[in-house]
Formats: C-alpha cells, structure tokens, sequence
C-alpha cells in the first residue's frame, strides 16, 4: 500500500466540509469489517444488513442537506466496493449476492470495475471541485477497491496517493514538521470512525469492535446490527 493510505489524510480537509464522510462513517466501518471477516458463512442475512446501512448512509446525508448528486456518486462508491469484497471471496452466499447485486440496485447494473474509475473522474473534473465526494472514493480506495486495476498495483498506489493530496488541507494549514514528514498527511482529527479503520487493519476483530464502541457514539447501532447477523 502506499506511503498516503498507510498515513491516510488530514482530518480537517478543508474546513466546513466532511459531511458526506460524516454520515458514511457507520457503512464505511462495517465495509471495513467484511473485509476483514474470515468466515463469511457465519454471517445471516449480511446483505440485507449492508442494504440497510446504505440507506441509513443516504437518509443522513439528505438529512444533512448533501445534494443528491454527490450523494449518488458517493453511493455508487460504496457499492461498488462491498460487491467486490463480496464477489471476490469465496463463500456459500457468493452466488445469491452476485444475483442480487448491490451494482444492480444503485449502479444501473453497470460494470463497476469500470464504472468506478469513469465515476471518479467525473467527479474529478467537476466544477466547482466536490473533494466531500473524492474522500469517499478515497476510502473506498484505501479499503482495497482494485476494479480494472487489480493487475495494476502501482497504478492503484499512485491514485490513492494523488487522491491524498487532493483531499489533504492547504500545506499552510499543516505544522512544518508534519508537511515536511513522508506522505506530509498528518493523522486524522475529524472522524473518530477513522481510527477505527486504522485498529481494523491491524487488530483482531473482537479488540478493534471494543475499541470502535468506545471511540464512536455510533457503534452501538452497527454493533446491533452485527449480533442479529451473529457477527
């Protein structure tokens, strides 16, 4: 992985924003825990808890006035990235998912290992800029989204790393010593979620749901969540 998705990116972005980011944190943490899932056959009805999760992502984000748009394509992101968790793995419940797939529900059925990278763009050459939406393909990113560029690591490496940049504050807005570090991304601030995915990728399972319910408010909902799918 790259020096940028090792680091991850500044918590404040930019200031005023991170809405978007905000409202995705509970379905973006339990992309996070799927993929580091052993046993997927454990798991009962984990698409219908992931569908949930996304709706209550696009309910917040309208409740917090995102435009549609941008809650779309932040969308599109994310279910782009759970069909790849799900359909890369091999598991009893692979061919149910794949015939009911979250691309078909909110990507009009596209090829997402395309698609994703033709949304990103879009995204990318918007004026004015959405960087709230560039976060999220960011995460999606992070959280192993390979699409086309599975045979492409260091293709994959160096967009996270742009992504980063762009994503990241102003260097003026960093202390010297952190802009002058490798990566010059600083830790995050904004979202206590983020720690979470940082615990996720390098601790057992179990530490990491302790130390999510404690560090966000918010867990105790997805944690619910996970006992009725006997997470």
């Amino acid at each position: 992985m790259s020096d940028a998705a090792q680091t991850m990116v500044p918590g404040a972005a930019v200031r005023g924003r991170g809405a978007l980011a905000k409202a995705a944190g509970p379905v973006l943490s339990m992309l996070f825990v799927l993929r580091r899932t052993n046993d997927l056959d454990s798991l009962r009805d984990v698409q219908v808890a992931v569908i949930s999760q996304i709706e209550e992502f696009r309910r917040t984000a309208r409740d917090l006035g995102i435009g549609s748009g941008d809650i779309e394509d932040a969308t599109y992101a994310i279910a782009a990235t759970f069909d790849e968790t799900m359909l890369t793995r091999q598991w009893q419940g692979r061919e149910s998912w794949q015939s009911q797939s979250l691309a078909q529900r909110y990507c009009q059925n596209e090829f997402v290992g395309l698609g994703f990278y033709d949304k990103l763009a879009q995204v990318r050459r918007s004026t004015p800029p959405r960087p709230d939406v560039t976060e999220i393909f960011f995460y999606c990113l992070v959280a192993g989204f390979q699409g086309r560029l599975v045979d492409s690591p260091k293709e994959h490496a160096d967009l996270v790393d742009e992504l980063a940049r762009e994503i990241a504050p102003p260097a003026k807005e960093l202390a010297p010593k952190a802009y002058a570090e490798k990566g010059r991304l600083a830790p995050f601030r904004r979202f206590p979620w983020v720690a979470v995915i940082l615990s996720c990728l390098t601790l057992p399972f179990l530490v990491w749901l302790v130390s999510w319910s404690v560090l966000d408010g918010r867990a105790a909902k997805i944690v619910d969540q996970f006992h009725q799918i006997r997470f």
